[in-house]
């Protein structure tokens, strides 16, 4: 291993964590306490083997647990040794992470940082509040898409096949969004934050061909508690829905 190398392991040995949960102990996660609730959170992480442990010249100086499925992921705790901090490691961890999610089509991440300097971090990376989304429970968790999905079109063209979500059930107003749907959306898929509750439309050349609630009309596979990762192409779309169309 080259000198100051990094990396993350996903199936770390046991005696390294073990090592780093007692420096934790031992030091704490945040001014100098490491509280019983979020020690039980860590383990449960690490028992549902979902932790990254970060080496630095081999040997392990950090680690992170996250949970999650599917498309979406949130990182529930994030430590380093303390003399390992101030050096930009925690970005770099950070950034392995997240090239890790991105590797199995991990696309949301959301944190809820319990310090300072977590929160500085996930400013620096582009973090933005939940609370400002669509989501429709009250939540003070960040959020950061690591993928950019299908163009949110925001206003119908009435050409071709659309789908129109609102941000409410109120589906009089203008749409919050608007995509083009073809038989390229595995490919630029839609990938986004919506209310389970809102109305959804789908529509050809203007007119509505099907209109139903979002926790209704997609499947769990697409619309996934906080995501909806719509990469079902048109062709299949309109076969789930009964609607015959000539679609190329």
């Amino acid at each position: 291993m080259k000198k100051n190398e990094l990396k993350i392991l996903v199936k770390p040995k046991k005696v390294d964590i073990d090592f780093l949960i007692s420096k934790m102990d031992e030091l704490g996660f945040y001014n100098g306490v490491l509280q019983p609730h979020d020690k039980d959170r860590i383990r449960n992480g690490i028992k549902n083997r979902k932790v990254f442990v970060l080496y630095k010249d081999g040997n392990p100086i950090g680690l992170s647990t996250w949970s999650g499925e599917m498309q979406w992921a949130i990182v529930d705790y994030k430590w380093i040794l303390p003399e390992f901090r101030g050096k930009g490691l925690g970005k770099q961890f950070a950034q392995l992470i997240y090239e890790w999610f991105l590797k199995k089509h991990i696309y949301l991440v959301m944190a809820h940082p319990a310090t300072p300097n977590g929160e500085a971090m996930a400013t620096t990376f582009g973090y933005k509040p939940m609370a400002d989304t669509d989501y429709r429970f009250s939540c003070q968790d960040l959020y950061i898409f690591l993928k950019e999905g299908r163009k949110n079109l925001n206003q119908p063209s009435n050409s071709g096949f659309e789908l129109l979500i609102w941000s409410d059930h109120n589906a009089r107003k203008n749409p919050h969004f608007c995509y083009a749907i073809d038989n390229d959306m595995k490919e630029n898929p839609i990938i986004s934050i919506i209310n389970d509750d809102a109305q959804v439309e789908l529509r050809k050349d203007g007119k509505e061909i099907r209109k139903d609630k979002c926790k209704y009309f997609f499947t769990d596979d697409e619309n996934q508690a906080y995501l909806l990762y719509f990469d079902t192409n048109l062709s299949e779309l309109l076969k789930r829905l009964g609607y015959k169309d000539n679609v190329d």
